[in-house]
């Protein structure tokens, strides 16, 4: 038992003296991963059930036997269609952030 206490604080103190020695450039470096992992998981498609309210969002539709990715942005809103100029009925299947600003 001691000798695994004494072990764990010998992994501690080193993960301590490494980590601290840069900090500012560690957590940049994190911040990029971060960021560029959102971006990869926002690029990609999910299912529909899963597509947030007040979001510009690119939407794929069947189309008969294939599937076609709308040419505008569109967006699920909490208000319903009150506000909307146009309104279609569409069954999408898939949904990603579209490219630009959304919110």
């Amino acid at each position: 038992m001691r000798l695994m206490v004494f072990m764990n604080v010998k992994k501690q103190r080193r993960r301590k003296s490494s980590s601290s020695r840069h900090p500012a450039e560690v957590e940049a470096a994190d911040r990029k991963i971060k960021d560029y992992l959102l971006r990869l998981h926002l690029s990609l498609w999910h299912p529909i059930s899963t597509a947030p309210t007040n979001h510009d969002l690119e939407l794929k539709v069947l189309d008969r036997a294939s599937s076609i990715i709308l040419p505008f942005p569109c967006r699920r809103t909490t208000a319903g269609d009150a506000d909307l100029e146009t309104s279609i009925d569409i069954r999408p299947t898939k949904w990603r952030m579209a490219k630009g600003k959304s919110a």
